[in-house]
């Protein structure tokens, strides 16, 4: 089952905070293969008012949407 969530970050944010943010969820999936499939897209969809930058996070989950408790708990983990 896929899903997404979308996020804003501003525009001065340096690359390398971006980067480091990826890196970060590229291994929280990683790491609890039971729960994520590892493939995933961080993009760019557009920029607001030139001072912020509207993202999205693509992902797969492991069970499927009878499981939806379980997804809605894993996912509140995130924050």
């Amino acid at each position: 089952m896929g899903d997404n969530v979308e996020f804003y970050i501003d525009f001065a944010t340096p690359i390398e905070k971006i980067g480091l943010l990826k890196d970060k969820i590229k291994k929280y999936l990683e790491k609890n293969p039971q729960l994520w499939h590892p493939n995933h897209n961080f993009v760019v969809k557009e920029i607001e008012n030139v001072n912020k930058i509207k993202m999205a996070l693509y992902f797969n989950h492991t069970m499927n949407f009878q499981d939806f408790p379980e997804r809605i708990s894993e996912e509140a983990n995130w924050f």
